[in-house]
């Protein structure tokens, strides 16, 4: 008997026939949403801003193709790991601070800290990225954009990314509506047209390969999706959700 995570398959069309419209998904309050920032308890308001005051005046540490290579020499995660992992710990800290006092303190550096994300070259790191369905292997990712490939810490970023364009979007268009079509762009690109585009990455399971740790990665996926639907920017979520489904039950 074959065992499948979900009981039942769900067509694109019935998902779309169930689904929330645009603009009514609202699983946590935005930041103009101050009625649901201010029921945060006075003690976890403080914690949340003192946090983030801490960076302030962060350096947001560069991440050099040396450390992405550096792994495929020694085998050790931590010259490429400890500044990807800062990026996003500091930024989240930020987002949370500012969601909390809404004055617009830690705008800049929170749009320094995307900036960061979005450059970078790929969201994989190195000790996954020779999962890569690449006609070959090198040590640092491929160099045509259109070429994406997505595993746990990409689609793990593409949550993060979606959720922070979720709470702040309206904050950034009063600076610049480039910043959240930046953010669409790449989700979009880096996430989305993958997911939909592609049969071959090995977690999807529809080359028979092992699916030991396909469900989370499938998760984070999902997320990102459902954030960037159901905000502003348009992506067939039924579709990506009808497939993950059919994936995942492989």
């Amino acid at each position: 008997m074959k065992l499948t995570v979900f009981s039942f398959n769900l067509s694109k069309n019935k998902i779309k026939k169930n689904i929330l419209a645009q603009g009514k998904f609202r699983p946590y309050p935005k930041i103009e949403d101050r009625e649901g920032w201010n029921n945060l308890s006075s003690e976890m308001k403080d914690k949340l801003v003192k946090k983030g005051e801490k960076y302030l005046d962060f350096d947001w540490p560069p991440l050099r193709a040396a450390e992405y290579m550096d792994y495929f020499h020694t085998g050790s995660r931590e010259k490429y790991s400890k500044p990807y992992r800062k990026r996003r710990n500091v930024l989240g800290a930020l987002v949370m601070a500012e969601c909390v006092q809404d004055e617009g303190r830690f705008l800049e550096q929170i749009i320094n800290g995307i900036w960061c994300i979005v450059e970078e070259t790929t969201w994989v790191p190195p000790w996954h990225i020779n999962q890569a369905p690449y006609e070959e292997q090198d040590l640092l990712p491929h160099p045509n954009i259109k070429r994406q490939y997505i595993d746990l810490s990409a689609g793990g970023t593409g949550a993060f990314i979606s959720w922070i364009y979720y709470f702040l979007k309206t904050r950034f268009d009063e600076i610049s509506i480039y910043l959240s079509k930046r953010i669409e762009n790449e989700i979009q690109r880096r996430i989305i047209e993958p997911h939909l585009e592609n049969d071959n990455f090995w977690w999807m399971g529809f080359n028979d390969s092992d699916l030991t740790s396909s469900p989370p990665i499938h998760f984070v996926h999902q997320r990102g999706f459902l954030v960037v639907h159901m905000t502003t920017f348009q992506t067939d979520f039924a579709f990506g959700l009808s497939r993950t489904i059919e994936s995942t039950n492989r």
